[in-house]
């Protein structure tokens, strides 16, 4: 199945003569159809035999994403197509990063494809029902502004996430609600290696230059100039996208009074975070607490900013601990969804501060 950016039409691929496939056009606008892409998928017979293409879920600067299953157990997965013209396969290096990280708040790898038709390939990955954070919020919340409460409860695993991958000295580098997503168990697990940076093999005392990787938007102002920063400080570029990420999600805008056009410009970005006020607009409703988190997360020098240790051990984080085992979870997640069903999220909040009594 194919989908356009613009309008999402919908085609059906059928193979013939094990080479050649007939793509059907359910709109009848074949003319707006990346004929590159359909032309690699199309001779591809591994990815024919092995998958078939279910719906289109999104696309990207590095590659198209579509939801699949195997044609052996009828398993759901994630399929992204990195594409390239060019006359050399792409790196492996986010294959290799993805593979070396194993973690429940990880979405799990589970084969990489390279193409014989072309330069290009196919990752499959571990299927998220529910999508990307940006996905959750319009399509389940359905809410303008991100409840805080299960904002915590998402933030704290994808920190769980951000400190395995620094325990293997990786640097995500592109930590943003779209590069998160989440299970049908409410699990929140981080994906796209694709600008992530090892820093092995080097001392701890040692200093390194951070490329200019990931979206301009969620960048820290380190990584905006290609700064160099101690090792030990490495996971603070990861916890300032996070913070962004938070704050975007609760408040509905970027921090530093930062705007979607100023993603043109890393100068002018490093700018507004450098000698703009944060501020926390009014007219969304959170708590203190979570305002100081942000503030720890977003501070503009790295030396000042909160560390992962730190950031778990903040209060605000430390929500999530209400929930404990899986049979809370289990409830939570019936709660949650209960209530969101009835867009009554009051009594959601009821059923967690009983447990934050409880617990106190």
């Amino acid at each position: 199945m194919f989908m356009n950016n613009e309008n999402y039409a919908m085609y059906d691929l059928y193979n013939t003569n094990n080479q050649n496939m007939i793509i059907e056009d359910n709109n009848k606008k074949l003319e707006n159809i990346d004929y590159f892409r359909k032309y690699i998928i199309a001779r591809e017979r591994v990815i024919n035999e092995k998958f078939e293409l279910v719906q289109f879920m999104s696309s990207g600067s590095v590659g198209t994403v579509y939801e699949g299953r195997y044609k052996a157990n009828n398993k759901k997965v994630c399929l992204k197509f990195l594409i390239r013209e060019e006359k050399y396969r792409p790196d492996t290096k986010e294959i290799d990063i993805h593979k070396s990280l194993k973690h429940k708040n990880i979405i799990n790898l589970y084969d990489y494809i390279p193409f014989n038709y072309s330069f290009s390939s196919c990752i499959a990955m571990e299927f998220a029902k529910f999508g990307d954070l940006r996905n959750f919020q319009r399509k389940i919340i359905k809410k303008k502004y991100f409840p805080e409460t299960i904002l915590c409860f998402f933030a704290k695993q994808v920190i769980d996430a951000i400190k395995v991958c620094h325990e293997q000295k990786i640097i995500h580098l592109d930590i943003k609600p779209q590069n998160v997503l989440i299970d049908g168990e409410l699990n929140a697990k981080i994906t796209d290696f694709s600008s992530a940076f090892e820093y092995k093999n080097i001392h701890d005392s040692d200093q390194i230059r951070l490329p200019f990787a990931g979206t301009s938007l969620y960048m820290s102002p380190e990584v905006l100039i290609n700064g160099i920063i101690n090792i030990k400080d490495c996971e603070k570029v990861d916890l300032f996208s996070l913070g962004v990420s938070l704050y975007k999600l609760a408040y509905g805008e970027f921090p530093y009074n930062v705007k979607y056009e100023d993603n043109k410009d890393p100068n002018v970005l490093y700018n507004k975070i450098n000698f703009e006020t944060l501020e926390f607009p009014k007219y969304v409703k959170v708590s203190e607490m979570f305002k100081k988190f942000l503030r720890k997360l977003l501070k503009k020098r790295i030396k000042e900013r909160i560390s992962i240790k730190e950031a778990l051990e903040d209060k605000w984080i430390k929500g999530y601990d209400l929930i404990k085992d899986e049979k809370e979870k289990t409830y939570f997640l019936n709660i949650f969804l209960i209530n969101i069903l009835t867009n009554n999220i009051l009594c959601f909040n009821k059923y967690i501060n009983s447990k934050a009594s409880m617990h106190s």
